[in-house]
Parts: structure tokens; sequence; C-alpha cells
């Protein structure tokens, strides 16, 4: 029989790691970057961009977003600057099968280049 101390430690435990899953999504890049993209196209709660898809690879993340009627790629590349700007990260925007798709460059670039390492020489 499970006594009452491990099933209260299994329940803290879970709530921890729900707590710092939530607070995970929170600081990632797709929560972010999908609160950008909504003040970005300004329209109704009701009719918010949707995000379909995400991929990540390691310094990349590819997001997929089904968007309302008005907001249109080009729309996001005319705004790319400040994307870019406020998520701190580089963004190439295109669309393709009905989604407005985004790829976020999220590594930092060193600080020093030498000069032989740029030129291979």
């Amino acid at each position: 029989m499970v006594s009452r101390l491990s099933l209260e430690v299994t329940a803290i435990t879970l709530l921890l790691l729900v707590v710092v899953l939530l607070i995970a999504w929170q600081l990632s890049l797709p929560r972010r970057a999908g609160r950008v993209v909504h003040e970005l196209c300004g329209v109704k709660n009701e009719d918010k961009p949707r995000l379909r898809r995400i991929w990540r690879t390691r310094y990349t993340w590819r997001l997929a977003w089904r968007m309302p009627t008005l907001a249109t790629a080009s729309r996001f590349l005319s705004e790319r600057e400040a994307i870019e700007t406020r998520l701190n990260c580089s963004v190439e925007i295109w669309e393709q099968g009905g989604l407005v798709r985004m790829r976020f460059g999220v590594n930092p670039l060193p600080r020093v280049v030498r000069y032989e390492a740029f030129y291979g020489g």
C-alpha cells in the first residue's frame, strides 16, 4: 500500500513540473513571437493568428501561422525589422500552402571574428 507521504511528494513534484513547463513556455520564442505577430496583425481576439506548426533545430525555430483574412506575409515583411528587434533574432518570412511561415535564427554572434578565420587564410 502506498503511503500518504509518498502520494504528497508525487503530487508536489508533478505540480512543480507543471509550473516549470508553464514558465518555460512563457519565456520561449514561439510564445513571444505569437505576441508580436498578434500585435502586428491588428485584429480582434476572435480572429487572431493561429500557430499551426513548430519545428526547432539547435539555433533555428520555424513557425507556421494560419493568418486572418487581411494579414499576409507582405505585411509582416514590411515590419521585419520591428520583429527582429522585439525578439532579438533574425527572421525570414514567406507564404506557402496557405500558411505564413517564419524562420527565426537565435544563435548569438561571436564577440570577435579573426581576419584569418573569416577569410580562411
